[in-house]
């Protein structure tokens, strides 16, 4: 089993220039991830979730702030050992299949390439080649190309190809968004087993809400920010007689809303628009905590 990885952005910022204006993806955005938790990151598109990803994978650098892996920054890092850290400790899964896999290579091939490339012996090689094909459900398709493959297939084959160099960090982007439902759902807990099984620190971007049913915590991120943290309470993953049938679990998800280091607060749009909040809020203490009141808003004047 491989140790998962601990992350922490501190600050993150991130400016694009597009069309010669400035879009603003991240917005002071903090974060921690303990080693072997699997998160979900969900939100609005344009949200900043996949701009996130790509930020903690090293595929992206923030214009402010940092991501500490295992304590270290990554804005520390050379080019070469960026290299490294994208090949050896993290693994990517991404939306399009295509992005996974090569065409013309064989389930088998398509997982062995990273320890090729790794220079791993043969029979290290061979081991592990076997060991993963197993874990996601394709030893006896190790001799299919992609193109052989059914779309859950083509994922589970993805999965197996991140997991090769043995990783401390699992990054996936909407792995399921070209699936059916059901087949998504078996994607997302064949990527809760093989957490269990490995260890590795897992974030996820998606749209689906049912994610909740299999990672430990959910996130929702606003206009760059954490905007509410959902966290698992109780987990109960049940497995049927049949390997194959797994039963809905059962779960108990707790909904907070996130402060930043200044002690702001994103109160969710639905909620706003439900009570009438503009720009202003009257905060009363009372006995048990904080009292959240809308004002009034008067056009062209301050309250």
């Amino acid at each position: 089993m491989s140790g998962g990885a601990t992350i922490v952005c501190e600050g993150l910022v991130k400016i694009y220039r597009i069309a010669g204006r400035q879009v603003v993806a991240l917005q002071g955005l903090e974060l921690e991830v303990a080693a072997g938790e699997m998160l979900a990151v969900v939100g609005p598109s344009g949200a900043g979730k996949s701009t996130l990803l790509n930020v903690i994978g090293g595929l992206d650098a923030p214009s402010a702030g940092r991501v500490l892996v295992d304590g270290v920054n990554l804005n520390d890092f050379s080019d070469s050992c960026l290299d490294r850290y994208r090949r050896e400790r993290v693994g990517f899964v991404w939306q399009l299949p295509g992005r996974n896999l090569i065409p013309y290579l064989t389930a088998w091939e398509n997982v062995a390439l990273p320890m090729v490339l790794a220079q791993h012996p043969e029979r290290i090689r061979r081991e592990r080649v076997t060991e993963l094909l197993a874990a996601v459900g394709l030893s006896e398709r190790a001799g299919h190309i992609p193109a052989r493959l059914s779309g859950g297939e083509q994922q589970r084959l993805a999965l197996a190809v991140a997991l090769a160099n043995r990783p401390s960090l699992l990054l996936a982007d909407e792995p399921t968004g070209e699936l059916d439902s059901a087949t998504a759902r078996d994607i997302y807990r064949l990527i809760r087993s093989l957490n269990q099984t490995y260890g590795m620190t897992v974030v996820i971007v998606s749209h689906d809400p049912g994610i909740a049913h299999v990672v430990d915590r959910v996130i929702t991120i606003r206009d760059g920010k954490i905007s509410t943290e959902s966290r698992v309470t109780d987990y109960a993953l049940e497995i049927t007689e049949q390997a194959s049938s797994i039963a809905e679990p059962q779960v108990t998800v707790e909904e907070l809303t996130v402060l930043d280091s200044a002690g702001r607060l994103q109160l969710p749009k639905e909620l706003r628009e439900d009570y009438g909040i503009g720009d202003r809020v009257r905060l009363e203490r009372v006995p048990d905590g904080i009292l959240v009141r809308p004002v009034q808003q008067t056009r062209g004047k301050n309250e």
